[in-house]
């Protein structure tokens, strides 16, 4: 029979305090909470599934924003792939909606003011203005951190002049200029930054007299070698470009200058270019405790597809860029793992990491097992009766990764499999599970239905609830709303043999 509401606080607060496994009558117990309680839905909200002290912002703030992973978006104005699609202020909102800030706009000429478009493409433009506009109203809504905007500039100087009058009017104060940044030895820490947007891009002043009496060495070789690029022969003058560049406060250079140099500037990798930061991992990890390191898609992702981000992650990249107008996989972790640290967009590194003296590749000192059972799930509402099968995958370093998966259990509404599986964990600082339900039909045809991501080290050990969600990572609306699994955990840090053993 159903559990009156008493019994099932009760019930909570005793079972989920508890670690030991080995009562399988508790199976029953869940199944009576989650399935025949009918009075409310109150067990899925009894405790949520993150550690309770990791709920909200809990990491330090404190140090530079070179020391955390950052939410990034490329070529973040584009609705669909990356040939044909329409450019527009929807998913540069959408982005921020969902923690992103990192955004990446691409300036084309007009004929009075830039374009944002993907150049030599059949993209639809739209007006650099909009987006600006789009950017200044919703910059601040989802979280207080700076944002950063990547410009990629390809417009004559009459429009870069245009685009300089556009950030002035439109953001003011909120830019963090060149002159502010040339002051910085290291990056500013988040909190610091609240409020402020940050343009990342190369310098675009060809000949401007810089000020360098307070800049180091280093510094002065640099900013003369990015004035050496940035010389372009126009017509109209060099106005745009000085201009522009009062407002560019993180200079994008070269790789390979940026290693030499050592400085806190930033540069990018392609996807294609990957084997060279796998290469030389320690030297990246170092590289990426000062700089910023950006990672985007290979150019053949013209469907806007998504590499896995864990990769760049492990190498200390910050702005792993991925297309967040395309669903599957690798976005649904992506924004499973930007969840940590109250979804602000900022995610701190782990400490091996930031070792100053010698960083070594997922030297975590934390290896752990992860014991996950899938005991049932409710709520699916199918228009007819399917086999209902759940894929439980570990993302993490190459060692880590697993993918595994539970029988299937026929059902229209709710289902049970009782199901139980371990993946051992080298880096669960970089671990994100997936949960992934698909169905198939009485005639065979398979369908997603939800997914849902957690981040492995914000998991609490226990009984759980855990909503499931869309393909593109939103609540189900209507009869579905309470779509999800009811899922034990428990994770647990190794020691003694078994840690060396998983070492190796």
């Amino acid at each position: 029979r159903p559990l009156s509401l008493e019994s099932l606080d009760l019930f909570s607060a005793r079972e989920q305090t508890r670690l030991a496994t080995e009562n399988l009558g508790w199976v029953a117990k869940i199944r009576k909470l989650v399935f025949k309680h009918q009075e409310t839905d109150r067990f899925s909200h009894v405790r949520q599934w993150y550690v309770p002290n990791k709920k909200g912002i809990y990491q330090d703030m404190s140090a530079p924003i070179s020391h955390y992973f950052i939410a990034s978006g490329h070529n973040s104005y584009l609705t669909g792939n990356q040939i044909t699609s329409k450019s527009s202020t929807k998913p540069i909102i959408t982005c921020l909606e969902q923690g992103c800030r990192v955004l990446e706009l691409d300036l084309w000429s007009g004929r009075r003011a830039p374009r944002v478009l993907h150049g030599n493409t059949m993209t639809k433009p739209i007006s650099f203005l909009s987006c600006v506009k789009a950017i200044k109203k919703h910059a601040f809504k989802y979280s207080p951190y700076p944002l950063i905007i990547t410009l990629e500039v390809h417009c004559n100087q009459k429009n870069k002049l245009a685009a300089a009058q556009i950030l002035s009017q439109e953001l003011g104060n909120m830019i963090v200029t060149r002159k502010e940044a040339e002051l910085w030895l290291q990056f500013p820490c988040p909190t610091e930054l609240c409020g402020k947007i940050l343009i990342r891009s190369k310098n675009e002043d060809d000949d401007e007299n810089i000020e360098k009496g307070h800049l180091s060495e280093r510094m002065k070789k640099t900013w003369e070698s990015l004035e050496a690029e940035a010389k372009e022969a126009d017509t109209e003058g060099n106005l745009g470009s000085k201009l522009l560049s009062n407002y560019v406060s993180i200079l994008n250079v070269k790789h390979a200058q940026a290693v030499k140099e050592m400085l806190p500037v930033s540069s990018s990798r392609g996807e294609s270019r990957f084997d060279t930061l796998t290469s030389h991992p320690e030297e990246t990890l170092k590289y990426s405790q000062k700089n910023l390191l950006r990672t985007y898609p290979a150019a053949m992702r013209i469907d806007s597809s998504n590499y896995d981000p864990i990769l760049p992650w492990s190498l200390g990249a910050q702005l792993v860029s991925l297309n967040w107008q395309t669903p599957g996989p690798q976005m649904w972790v992506y924004r499973g793992f930007f969840q940590d640290n109250g979804g602000c967009g900022f995610v701190k590194k782990p400490d091996w990491m930031l070792d100053e003296d010698c960083p070594k590749l997922n030297n975590s000192p934390n290896p752990s097992v992860l014991q996950v059972k899938i005991l049932s799930g409710r709520n699916f509402h199918h228009t007819t009766i399917r086999m209902n099968q759940v894929t439980v995958e570990l993302y993490g370093i190459e060692k880590d990764s697993s993918s595994q998966k539970t029988e299937f259990s026929k059902a229209y509404d709710c289902c049970t499999w009782d199901e139980e599986f371990i993946f051992p964990l080298n880096c669960p600082e970089l671990a994100v599970l997936l949960l992934t339900l698909r169905t198939v039909n009485l005639y065979g045809k398979e369908a997603f239905f939800g997914q849902v991501a957690l981040p492995v080290n914000n998991i609490a050990n226990g009984f759980y609830h855990v909503p499931l969600f869309n393909a593109q990572g939103k609540k189900f609306q209507g009869n579905k709303r309470h779509a999800g699994l009811a899922v034990f955990f428990k994770l647990r840090t190794v020691t003694g043999n078994l840690k060396k053993l998983l070492q190796k």
